[in-house]
Order: structure tokens, then C-alpha cells, then sequence
């Protein structure tokens, strides 16, 4: 019989596991070893989101809970086994169940690793958060530690499960949320800024603000609380003063789950901790553009007031809208830039009104020379001038920066279509990754 470990009170979601493993492997055909660590608590733990952390509250509050308070959660985490595992007996299966203490990683490691188990089986919120980049803190560290083969699922919608496994609160629905804008913070101090710039926006748009705060779990709690009370400080002066939501665990997973439901128009994001440059975005924030499902504004370098913008257009209208909207709400100098297709290597040059190559593509192409007419049109009714609209000829993202840096302007406006999977190596990509300036990825309208 093949032999199978299966933890559970991981997440709200480990017991999804369990119908795909009745539905892979007959009784008689495997051996069901169901596993749960209790972790005891070190130090106090910032609260987190209900949903994010399937623990006692005694075990992230600010005082000692008593011994009594730590054997009763360790009873409960085990009668959740005893039911999940009486439900599979009853289907035929055979099933052993385990309750061991201290880190999560650690135990499920250390016992997968001295025990013949042929598979080890987990639910993981891989399809969420970084979507198919990565998958969950959990399954992402088994994946580097275990020599056992990984059987890892993504619920579904319609999944089912054998048993309640996890008894938590319900996180506040998502869906009820009014819209508004997010903005995501580590501590640091670039995020920090972020936070500032995001209020600005949000108060200008006339609409609400949540701020993310953001620590990992390793990092201790000492931190995560100093974290917050800078935060809480950071925001106490602001009016209307902003939504504050603590969350732990790696930024882009815990930001991924938050905003996957979320009805925010813009998510706000400056460098995290593992960039050390302004200037420039690390891993993390280059996984929260690429997975988050709304428009993204990346903050860089330091300036907070928005004069001037640029934004890249091409037939597609989302970015001219979401421009003219915010170049109004923030009472900034706006420039449109749309690039005209260059041979390899011929450096970026901006194209008189007059210009002769520009005329003869104009009169080749009827499409291309309608839409700049039509955005002349659009200028002459808002009573924007023509030198407004810039036709450059060059390398896409060559042009984008040569402009931004003639202009010199403050935020860059690009659209993007591209699903998460196809973001990477885009033109939005390319900008977010080396334009010195503030960078607004587009993907629906701004908030009318």
C-alpha cells in the first residue's frame, strides 16, 4: 500500500485535499497518515486577518494565555483530525493521525523525511496572490526541503470538503467592500511614502484608502508590532484617516490574497525591503504588478507631488481615459506620447507636426491617422494644446524613458492587457523595471 502524508490545519483551505486524494486513490490501494502541528507561541504575535492564520487567539495576543488555554487548542487541532480521519474510515480507508508541537516547516519536514512516505499531498492557494509565479509560503518551503514527491492542489470554487477542519471567524467579506484604493507597506521607508502619495490620490479621486501593512513572519514579533505603531502613527494626522489592515506572511502572497476579491480600483506600492534602491523594485514588488488584477501605480524615487504625466497611448483608449482623469483630479501638466515603429537600434526622435516621414504615415495608414485626429479633437474640447500630443519614432521602451526624461516628468502612464502569466517581458514590464519615475500600470479606468 503506498503511504501518504497529509497535513492539515495548515489553512482555511488543507482539508481540500481530502476529496482528491478518495477521488485519486481507492482504500485498498493507500495508507493515510493525517498530520497537524500545534505551534506554541515564543513571544506576542501582531493580530492578524482571521483568514490568514488558523491559530487561537491566544497564540498572537498581547498577554500569556494559560497552560489550560495551550492543551485545549492542542485537543481541538486533534479532535479535527479524529473527524476528518472517522469520515474517511468510514469510506474504507486506513488512517493514522499525529499531533506533534513546534514550527509548522520544521515538523512536517523532519517527520516526512524519516518515514518511507510515497506522497506527500497538500491544498496550497497557489491560484491566488502570484497566481501560477508561486505557490503558497508553505508548499513553496516543502517544495525546497522534502526529497518525497508533492501532490499540491488549488481549490476551486465548487470544492467540497469532507470535514469543517479549520474553525475560524470568516474574514469580512471582500465583496462588500466599497470601492477604493490600496496601498501596500513593509515598514520601510519608501513604502512608507507610498502610503502618503496614496492618501494623496485617494483624497483627490474622492475616494477610500486601505493600507496593508504587511510583516513576515520570521522576522519576529517585535518587529511586526513596531511595524504597526509606526503605521498607526504614520496615518493618525491624515483625514479621512485610512482603513488599516495588518497581514502576515510573505508581502506578495499575503497582498495576492487580499486583493483577489477586492473591489480596489489602484493598488499603491513603493520598494520593499528587498529592494535598496528607490529607483529600482525588487522581487516582490515585481510579483505584486505582474498578479494583482487592478490598475498598480509603482512609487519611485521620493517626490510625492505629481506635476507632470505621461501617458503611452496607442488605439486602445483606457489609458487616455484614466490620464485626462487624473491629470484633472491632481491639476497636473499632461502629455500624451504614442510611438511610431523604428528599424533596430535607430535612436528615439521625437517627430514634428510637419515632419515629413510623419505625414507619409499618416497618409499610409488611415487607422493611425484617424486616432490622432481624434485625439487632437479630444485636446481642442478640453482646451488642452496640440504640442500636448508627442509622436516619437524608436525602440518602444528606449522612446518611453528618452521622453520621460526630456519632459521630465514625474509619473508614466502605460497600459496593459496582458493576463499574469503573459506580463513578464512586456512593455509595462520593461517600464515598471527601469523608468527612474513613479510608473502607472493600467488596467481598467481610475475610479469616476
Amino acid at each position: 500500500m503506498r503511504k501518504i502524508l497529509i497535513p492539515l490545519e495548515i489553512s482555511p483551505i488543507s482539508a481540500d485535499i481530502l476529496p482528491v486524494i478518495r477521488h485519486l486513490f481507492q482504500p485498498t490501494d493507500v495508507e493515510l497518515t493525517l498530520l497537524a502541528v500545534a505551534q506554541p507561541r515564543a513571544e506576542p504575535a501582531i493580530v492578524v486577518d482571521a483568514h490568514m492564520m488558523a491559530l487561537p487567539p491566544s497564540l498572537y495576543g498581547d498577554s500569556d494565555g494559560p497552560d489550560e488555554e495551550w492543551e485545549g487548542y492542542r485537543k481541538t487541532l486533534k479532535e479535527n483530525l479524529e473527524r476528518a480521519a472517522r469520515e474517511l474510515r468510514a469510506a474504507g480507508y486506513t488512517v493514522y493521525t499525529v499531533l506533534l508541537s513546534g514550527n509548522t516547516i520544521d515538523e512536517i519536514v523532519n517527520f516526512a523525511e524519516k518515514r518511507p512516505f510515497d506522497l506527500l499531498a497538500l491544498a496550497t492557494y497557489g491560484r491566488t496572490g502570484l497566481r501560477r509565479l508561486v505557490y503558497g509560503s508553505v508548499a513553496e518551503e516543502l517544495l525546497r526541503l522534502v526529497s518525497t514527491p508533492l501532490l499540491l492542489m488549488r481549490p476551486q470554487n465548487n470544492a467540497k470538503f469532507i470535514a469543517p477542519i479549520i474553525e475560524t471567524s470568516p474574514a469580512p467579506s471582500l465583496e462588500e467592500q466599497p470601492r477604493r484604493i490600496v496601498v501596500a507597506t513593509d515598514g520601510t521607508p519608501h513604502t512608507q511614502q507610498a502610503v502618503l502619495l496614496a492618501h494623496h490620490l485617494a483624497n483627490a479621486l474622492q475616494i477610500g484608502l486601505e493600507v496593508l501593512v504587511t510583516v513576515r513572519a520570521r522576522a519576529g514579533a517585535a518587529h511586526g508590532q513596531q511595524v504597526m505603531r509606526t503605521t498607526q502613527d504614520l496615518i493618525s494626522h491624515l483625514q479621512p484617516t485610512p482603513e488599516l489592515i495588518p497581514l502576515v506572511g510573505p508581502p506578495d502572497q499575503v497582498i495576492g490574497q487580499r486583493l483577489e476579491k477586492s473591489k480596489a480600483e489602484l493598488l499603491v506600492i513603493g520598494t520593499f525591503q528587498d529592494s535598496g534602491h528607490r529607483a529600482e523594485i525588487g522581487i516582490t514588488a515585481q510579483r505584486v504588478v505582474r498578479a494583482a488584477p487592478m490598475s498598480v501605480l509603482v512609487f519611485k524615487g521620493q517626490n510625492l507631488v505629481i506635476k507632470r504625466i505621461l501617458a503611452c497611448i496607442t488605439v486602445d483608449t483606457i489609458v487616455i481615459d484614466s490620464a485626462l482623469q487624473l491629470a484633472k483630479a491632481l491639476g497636473a501638466e499632461l502629455q500624451f506620447l504614442h510611438i511610431l515603429p523604428a528599424t533596430a537600434n535607430m535612436t528615439p526622435t521625437w517627430l514634428a507636426p510637419d515632419d515629413l516621414s510623419l505625414n507619409m504615415v499618416m497618409a499610409q495608414d488611415t487607422r493611425l491617422s484617424a486616432f490622432l485626429r481624434e485625439i487632437l479633437a479630444t485636446l481642442d474640447e478640453i482646451n488642452m494644446p496640440r504640442a500636448a500630443l508627442q509622436i516619437w519614432r524608436g525602440d518602444p521602451l528606449k522612446t518611453i524613458l528618452a521622453a520621460t526624461k526630456r519632459g521630465r516628468h514625474d509619473l508614466i502612464l502605460v497600459g496593459d492587457r496582458a493576463n499574469a502569466p503573459l506580463f513578464p517581458g512586456s512593455l509595462a514590464d520593461s517600464v515598471v523595471k527601469f523608468a527612474t519615475k513613479s510608473v502607472l500600470v493600467v488596467r481598467q479606468r481610475l475610479p469616476q
